[in-house]
């Protein structure tokens, strides 16, 4: 018999991944405008570099995500090194750039909830059921 705590968990880490694997889909885009440009480390990249890193951070979101969807052992990792990613983004970006006009900082704090959250979910999730 299967356990009802763990086929929903199982679940619920597919849903999250699939949906940050669409999300990764628009990083492989946005060298053909499918975006204002690329934040990495903080920083607003446009032009070559952002042409170059955003396939890649896509190509890599999607490798990991499918790492998860499937319990891989090697997601972990790659997991823990994206949520830096995205804490360096998340924490960088307003120090560098700030708030763009319209955005108050509650409203940043749950566009970072769900930023942050959602991977770290997807890696919990990963650790917990692969053990």
């Amino acid at each position: 018999m299967t356990d009802p705590s763990r086929d929903r968990s199982l679940l619920v880490l597919r849903v999250v991944a699939v949906l940050i694997g669409l999300r990764a889909l628009m990083n492989l885009g946005k060298p053909f405008g499918t975006g204002s440009g690329l934040v990495f480390f903080g920083f607003h990249l446009t032009g070559p570099a952002m042409w170059v890193l955003a396939p890649l951070l896509g190509v890599y979101m999607i490798v990991w995500v499918s790492g998860a969807y499937r319990l891989k052992a090697w997601a972990v990792p790659m997991g823990i090194a994206y949520i830096v990613l995205v804490a360096a983004n998340l924490i960088g970006f307003p120090l560098t750039h700030g708030l763009r006009e319209g955005i108050t900082m509650p409203m940043y704090l749950v566009y970072a909830s769900v930023a942050l959250g959602a991977p770290a979910l997807v890696l919990w999730l990963l650790m917990r059921l692969r053990r």
